[in-house]
């Protein structure tokens, strides 16, 4: 049976088990479903119940003997055990023992970065049905994960600052937990966050350096995009992130093609965008510079990038100077095309 990841759902509905294995690479998700499950276990004299062991400075007698000992005026105790990537192979084997007649009165958590399945203890586990794994939120899925962060500490963002928060912070989760933080006391109490806010706080730096790249290749200013992506590189930003910028601007700007050629009302295209309203002419002014052809080519372009910075060992430094080169082709380039071509 493959690792669980319904750690949360289980804590609402059934009973606790005897052994868990809480496994991530990430330590804040991987300290947060701990904390979920200690809290569930010790509902009376934590004091007394309480064992907070790590692999390397507990020897594997002591893990076992707390683990046997019976609760002092409570019904369950608590015994974890933290760094079970660690484990040697005959602690492993004393776990697996334990397996056969564990302590019903006791929870014994083991958790870390990861663990075995090929290994005797990592497939009792999971046959067990035991192990639970909490990933960390792919990156096209930030968004999302972001809202509902924001709406479990009772705060509200708006979807384009989750997706702008997203693009800039990347999957790394602690940083947008920090992010996160700073945002709700910036924006106040009771106040959603919003792109501004973002825009402001986050990095400002980095959000201008990234925005005047991506203004760059909506001017269609090869020359200028080619520097400004090469100092990006050189100042540590990630290239799949650039490469991300780069692909949200294209859609823009074919998004605004299309509202244009609907006819939409100017006061609805901000809305239509999911853009502040002073974004919208620059946007429509950028998007002069291209064809509707040229920016389906120059979409096809980013999906290929990025499958070249994901699979090769080029740099990607020459990945992403060539992504420019197809984006804004020096020859045929034409002058202020109008949105509405369809040729």
């Amino acid at each position: 049976m493959a690792a669980r990841k319904d750690l949360e759902r289980h804590l609402e509905r059934e009973p606790l088990l005897a052994l868990y294995a809480i496994i991530s690479t990430e330590p804040l998700l991987r300290a947060e479903a701990i904390d979920a499950l200690r809290a569930r276990v010790l509902t009376r004299a934590a004091d007394f119940n309480r064992d907070e062991l790590r692999v390397g400075e507990a020897t594997m007698d002591r893990v076992l003997g707390a683990a046997r000992t019976l609760p002092m005026m409570a019904p369950r105790r608590w015994v974890h055990l933290t760094d079970v990537h660690k484990l040697r192979a005959d602690d492993q084997e004393a776990l697996v023992g334990y397996l056969e007649a564990p302590t019903p009165t006791t929870t014994l958590c083991l958790s870390g970065e990861k663990l075995d399945l090929r290994m005797k203890l990592g497939s009792r586990l999971s046959k067990g049905n035991a192990l639970f794994v909490t990933e960390p939120p792919r990156q096209q899925n930030l968004a999302t994960w972001l809202a509902q962060r924001a709406q479990r500490r009772g705060l509200a963002i708006d979807t384009d600052a989750a997706r702008l928060l997203a693009d800039l912070v990347g999957v790394d989760v602690g940083p947008l937990e920090r992010a996160l933080d700073k945002l709700a006391i910036y924006a106040g109490e009771g106040m959603s966050i919003t792109v501004d806010h973002v825009e402001a706080l986050v990095a400002p730096t980095r959000v201008h350096s990234v925005f005047s790249l991506t203004d760059a290749i909506g001017e269609r200013d090869l020359a200028r995009a080619s520097t400004l992506l090469r100092n990006a590189l050189e100042g540590g930003e990630n290239a799949l992130m650039l490469l991300t910028m780069i692909a949200r601007q294209l859609r823009q700007l074919v998004r605004i093609q299309d509202i244009d050629a609907a006819g939409t009302v100017a006061a609805d295209v901000a809305s239509e965008l999911g853009v502040p309203p002073f974004l919208v002419e620059p946007l429509r002014q950028q998007a002069l510079h291209y064809r509707t052809d040229e920016l389906a080519r120059a979409l096809r372009a980013t999906a290929r990038a990025d499958v070249r910075l994901k699979s090769t060992r080029l740099a990607p430094g020459v990945v992403l100077e060539q992504l420019l080169l197809d984006v804004m082709p020096t020859e045929g380039a034409p002058q202020r095309a109008r949105t509405t071509s369809r040729s």
